[in-house]
C-alpha cells in the first residue's frame, strides 16, 4: 500500500493469480467495466481503478497480472509488495484450483505474510472449485460473459479498505 498523505490518497497493489491467459482476460473485463484500458509492459499487465472516496481518502486499486505466467521469476517479481490477491479460476478444475491455492500459500509465506489472513478473493467462473479454500471469500461469475468480475474486485477492495485504511490514517507518534 502506498499512502500519499498530502493528496489524501491510498493506492493498493492487487496481484491477479490465474491459469494461462485468464488474468489478462480478467483485466480486460475490469477495464471494460470501468471504461479504462489495460496497460501492457514487458512482464506484466495492469489496470488502475479509481474507487472514489472512503472516509475522505481517494482510493485506487492497481490490478497486476504476469504476462507470462509460466515464467516463475516474473510471477514472483509482480507479486512482491502486493496488498491483496484475486484468485481467478476459469474454468475451475480441482487440479487447477489446488495448484493456484498452493501457489498463493507459498508466495505469501515467501513474502513473510500469513496466507490465512492475507486479503484475498476467489473469482470462480464455472466448474467445481475442488479443494477446500479455507474460508476464502468466493465470488461466482462467468469471465466469458463478464459477470461477477466487478463484484470480486469490490469485495477485495472493501476488505483492503477495512483492513488497511484505518492504519494508514494514524498520525505518526
Amino acid at each position: 500500500m502506498f499512502v500519499n498523505r498530502q493528496d489524501r490518497a491510498v493506492y493498493f497493489k492487487v496481484f491477479v493469480s490465474a491459469e494461462g491467459q485468464t488474468g489478462e482476460r480478467l483485466l480486460e473485463a475490469v477495464a471494460a467495466s470501468f471504461g479504462g484500458r489495460v496497460e501492457r509492459e514487458a512482464i506484466l499487465s495492469l489496470v488502475e481503478l479509481p474507487l472514489g472516496l472512503v472516509e475522505g481518502w481517494s482510493v485506487q486499486v492497481h490490478l497486476y497480472t504476469p504476462r507470462q505466467p509460466a515464467a516463475l521469476g516474473s510471477v514472483s517479481l509482480v507479486f512482491k509488495g502486493s496488498d491483496g490477491v484475486l484468485l481467478a479460476l476459469d474454468p475451475a478444475t480441482p487440479e487447477v484450483a489446488g495448484r493456484l491455492l498452493s501457489d498463493f500459500q507459498e508466495r505469501t509465506r515467501d513474502q513473510g505474510y500469513d496466507w490465512s489472513t492475507f486479503p484475498s478473493v476467489v473469482y470462480a467462473s464455472g466448474g467445481s472449485l475442488g479443494p477446500d479454500l479455507q474460508g476464502l471469500r468466493i465470488v461466482p461469475g462467468d469471465l466469458a460473459a463478464g459477470t461477477g468480475v466487478m463484484d470480486a474486485v469490490k469485495a477485495l477492495s472493501t476488505r483492503l479498505c477495512e483492513q488497511d485504511l484505518p492504519r494508514s490514517r494514524r498520525k505518526p507518534s
